[in-house]
């Protein structure tokens, strides 16, 4: 039965303006031609007695970017060359915002290799009683999980309790602490002294004359994902004549369940990632979890090195003797809860280029406030988290201007390919984004904000000759405030969720000679205004072609002017675009609601188009209810001038795939129009009224029970 609510859709309205045009992306503008001091990073020179010392070249790349920082203090450019090699560091380009250009560049790409890892060669033990290859190792690395409240105070003084810390658990804060190093007394007990942050300042008694050195509060409220609840604690002593010592230190935490709902899960949270012979082994949980090709971490239960232990099992026969192993250990210096093989910050005018970035903790290469930057010929790949992330401080900088990635590769990493927000005029031309999120993927967690390339908040992007693969994600995520944003010949494909997300963004958006196909859903419009599609393919997407999500008026913020818009999905183009599914699913081709929507079929322009699905009568979904082509037209008024037929699509190189010489889409000029009738909305009425009478007559003949 069709809908009564198409009856809405049916009434002529005034049609919006075609989608306006899109104002491309220049990216940025670098000017090398100014003379630079020169710095070559060579870790295989051999000084010679002759030598000074500022005439030996520096054998890591951080003393390059520290001998670099003098001359860029005095506005001189500087060009540091990286001689191949492999590089175990944590690079730091640290901020001042000078304004002199800084070329950081390799050798080759492939070659000049910055690594967050490190080999582990010694130490390992073999667990003999395990189903597997299995060996065990201290493990001292104690970076963690920073969603749990493990928190240990600053220094007291001497006649105060010490080392007090802190656990946030489900339901209670477990507080541990140490007697002090010199009481003045005897101590006949301890008291606890707890504060709710940000609601009441004074600090009152909550356990009173403890004989241990081990309390836990039960009575606090627990924090959510949603709503935190924070609480300070402070511990002192007291002698038998009832006088108290100085507080210890102060500490803060919550209680929470990470488990619950809204946290990831914690193999997503944590940072850790071991390699064997390159390859990134799968963190678990518990050792009931070993099979080959795992590992588990134990850092030592409150900051305690010798708990720590980090276990992994090999394949059949293979030992840390005979296999590579190597763990991912980088930390930048002043960041506690992310690090990258490259971190620069507040850097305008930079040039980076010709590097691999490999096996961080977190990012391969991080920008923060940056501006006027170009990375090229680069790189990122089996980084725990994402391969490039752009952002800002808003500190030092509202937003991230004049962006350049040219001829990237941020592939196969933990969470994005490449991520960023808050740009003005950025280009991303001829990269890929293949195979990310394993870190998500390994826990089945797919519901956070990570994608092949993921963007916020850009006024004026450009996104040209793009690709990405098999993401365990989404492939392209442009998400809220974005306008003036071109996709253009981008082949977003086997992903597993959207291929090409557009969300909360007033426009423009232009969308073209793309492929977007066998993903979850191959277009997915939410609160997108004033948009083309055009010259497209769009085919088999495992749950619908094209879906619109069913939200009305989005409240959407300019960050640049301040502003407040109410954004709906509105004002689009679809034209000369081949829209199908030939693998014999039942998935629509276009899924979008009906109620209340007459500002999207009133403002669609929709013609040119191929549409093909083997079931014509189920080829789309409005509102619930499947229709055919012919309902379609009479619904939006459009595509009078499209066909229904198959497409006969190809493979082609590139992972394309194109419409093969015996398509009708080349045959477009002579395709016919269909008139629609000017009582159409009499003709669909009487349908209507045939469809319920055929479905009460079908419930009045039904079997009885």
């Amino acid at each position: 039965m069709r809908p009564a609510a198409l009856l809405l859709f049916l009434a002529c309205g005034c049609r919006l303006a075609a989608a306006t045009d899109v104002a491309p992306a220049t990216g940025a503008t670098i000017d090398e031609s100014r003379d630079q001091i020169f710095i070559k990073v060579d870790p295989y020179y051999i000084p010679k007695e002759e030598d000074e010392p500022q005439d030996i070249p520096p054998a890591t790349i951080q003393e390059g970017i520290r001998r670099a920082i003098g001359y860029l203090q005095r506005e001189i450019p500087v060009r540091i060359f990286i001689l191949n090699g492999l590089y175990r560091e944590a690079v730091t380009v640290p901020g001042g915002g000078h304004n002199a250009l800084l070329v950081i560049e390799g050798q080759s790409r492939d070659g000049a290799v910055i690594s967050g890892s490190e080999p582990i060669t010694e130490g390992w033990e073999h667990i003999e009683d395990a189903a597997f290859s299995t060996w065990a190792l201290r493990w001292r690395k104690d970076w963690g999980d920073f969603t749990r409240d493990q928190v240990q105070s600053a220094s007291a003084r001497e006649e105060s309790p010490q080392r007090l810390i802190s656990k946030g658990r489900p339901a209670s804060i477990a507080l541990r602490w140490e007697p002090p190093v010199k009481p003045k007394a005897e101590i006949a007990g301890y008291r606890v002294y707890r504060q709710k942050a940000g609601i009441d300042p004074t600090f009152h008694r909550v356990a009173d004359m403890l004989q241990t050195t081990r309390w836990e509060d039960t009575t606090v409220v627990p924090a959510t994902a949603f709503e935190d609840h924070n609480y300070s604690y402070y511990v002192t002593t007291v002698d038998k004549w009832d006088n108290e010592s100085p507080p210890s230190g102060i500490i803060n935490s919550r209680a929470r369940d990470p488990q619950s709902a809204g946290y990831q899960p914690t193999t997503v949270r944590r940072r850790e990632t071991v390699f064997a012979d390159g390859q990134p082994l799968r963190m678990i949980r518990s050792q009931a979890e070993l099979a080959p090709g795992t590992f588990l971490i134990n850092d030592g239960y409150l900051r305690n090195p010798d708990d720590g232990f980090l276990v992994v099992c090999l394949a059949e026969g293979k030992s840390p003797a005979d296999t590579k192993i190597e763990a991912a250990t980088n930390l930048n210096l002043g960041r506690k809860t992310a690090s990258a093989c490259l971190y620069v910050v507040d850097k305008p005018n930079l040039y980076i280029r010709n590097l691999t970035l490999k096996h961080s903790v977190e990012d391969g290469l991080r920008l923060d406030s940056c501006r006027n930057v170009k990375l090229e010929n680069i790189t990122a790949i089996d980084n725990r988290g994402s391969g490039i992330e752009v952002n800002v401080m808003r500190n030092l900088q509202p937003y991230t201007e004049n962006i350049t990635l040219s001829n990237i590769d941020a592939s196969g990493n933990g969470a994005a390919g490449i991520s960023g927000s808050r740009f003005q005029n950025l280009l991303i031309e001829n990269c890929t984004t293949n195979r990310n999120n394993w870190r998500g993927a390994e826990a089945d967690f797919y519901g956070w904000d990570r994608a092949g390339i993921k963007l916020f908040n850009v006024h004026r992007g450009t996104l040209r000759n793009i690709t990405a693969l098999s993401n365990q994600t989404y492939g392209v995520w442009i998400n809220y405030n974005c306008r003036d944003i071109t996709v253009d010949n981008a082949v977003v494909r086997d992903n597993r969720r959207y291929g090409l997300f557009l969300e909360a963004s007033q426009g423009p958006v232009s969308v073209r000679n793309s492929l977007l196909a066998e993903n979850e859903i191959g277009l997915y419009l939410a609160n997108v205004r004033d948009g083309t599609l055009a010259d497209c393919i769009i085919a088999n997407n495992r749950r619908a072609q094209i879906a619109l999500h069913d939200r009305i008026d989005r409240e959407v913020v300019d960050w640049q002017v301040g502003t407040e818009d109410l954004v709906n999905t509105e004002g689009w183009s679809w034209r000369n675009n081949i829209i199908a599914s030939t693998t014999g699913t039942d998935a629509p081709l276009v899924l979008a609601p009906y109620n209340d929507w007459r500002f999207f079929y009133d403002s669609l322009e929709s013609s040119g188009n191929l549409w093909w699905t083997a079931d014509e009568l189920s080829a789309y979904e409005l509102e619930g209810q499947r229709t055919d082509l012919r309902d379609w037209q009479f619904a939006s008024g459009q595509d009078t001038q499209s066909l229904f037929a198959e497409p006969k699509l190809v493979e082609a190189s590139g992972s394309r795939l194109v419409a093969g010489t015996d398509s009708p889409v080349h045959d477009r000029a002579n395709w016919p129009v269909t008139e629609l009738p000017g009582n159409r909305l009499d003709m669909m009425k009487a349908k209507i009224e045939e469809d319920k009478a055929e479905q009460e007559k079908r419930y009045e003949e039904r079997p009885e029970d």
